[in-house]
């Protein structure tokens, strides 16, 4: 069963417009890591594109824009949204802070963050695409309606998805517990190149188990959609 034509639809909503706006805003900011060992994002209808950074610093860039079905936004409501950054003794949280009366849909978020390979990252997107790569610390990834690209060379991960298609590579995994679920919709599992043969929900969902000597554990559950994970041992 293919889904391609409906996380399509939702893709090309959430894509940025051709031109840019006079609304449009743009927030750059550099963090330093104080002992955090954890980066959380959470977005609501738009992208998140994470990618490993080539220093210990988190480099982030925000752009935010009208979303042009709900165009009930003004210049004043725009320069009132704020990049929240939150910060704990263990994590740090990135938020877009709305003003009060703008909802979720009103806008879209695009977000780019590079963090250091080796911290663990939480993502959170209502609807859109999200795409990593590079990562070693661990993934926590939750999507409402999208599209989710993950290719990373070691760590583990956990995702949820409610509607859309899921690919994860890991290329030098230490490959320990896996889990992929899906209630409608295929689902691959590849270990080293063979395929992992799985059990059917009454014909219309997947689950597929292994079992490996790692730390590395991956958990995978889609609600309605694809996924094909692909992982290669060190």
């Amino acid at each position: 069963m293919k889904f391609r034509m409906i996380v399509g639809l939702v893709i090309a909503m959430v894509s940025a417009s051709v031109f840019a706006s006079p609304k449009d805003r743009v927030f750059e900011q550099v963090l330093e890591l104080d002992g955090e060992k954890r980066v959380m994002i959470d977005g609501g209808v738009g992208t998140i594109d994470v990618r490993a950074s080539d220093d210990e610093k988190i480099h982030v860039f925000l752009k935010i824009e009208p979303d042009d079905d709900f165009n009930s936004l003004d210049e004043e409501d725009m320069a009132a949204m704020v990049l929240d950054v939150d910060r704990t003794s263990r994590r740090i949280k990135l938020e877009l802070d709305l003003p009060s009366g703008v909802d979720v849909d009103d806008v879209q978020e695009h977000w780019e963050v590079s963090i250091p390979s080796g911290v663990e990252t939480e993502l959170e997107l209502g609807v859109g695409q999200v795409d990593v790569e590079g990562l070693t610390g661990g993934l926590l990834i939750s999507v409402g309606v999208g599209e989710l690209n993950v290719d990373i060379p070691s760590g583990s991960v956990e995702v949820s998805v409610g509607v859309g298609d899921v690919e994860i590579i890991e290329t030098k995994a230490n490959i320990g517990a896996v889990r992929v679920d899906t209630s409608v919709g295929d689902a691959r599992l590849r270990v080293n190149g063979e395929r992992i043969e799985g059990s059917s929900h009454f014909g219309i969902g997947n689950r597929i188990k292994y079992q490996g000597d790692g730390s590395d554990e991956i958990e995978v559950s889609v609600k309605v959609g694809e996924v094909k994970v692909e992982l290669e041992s060190q």
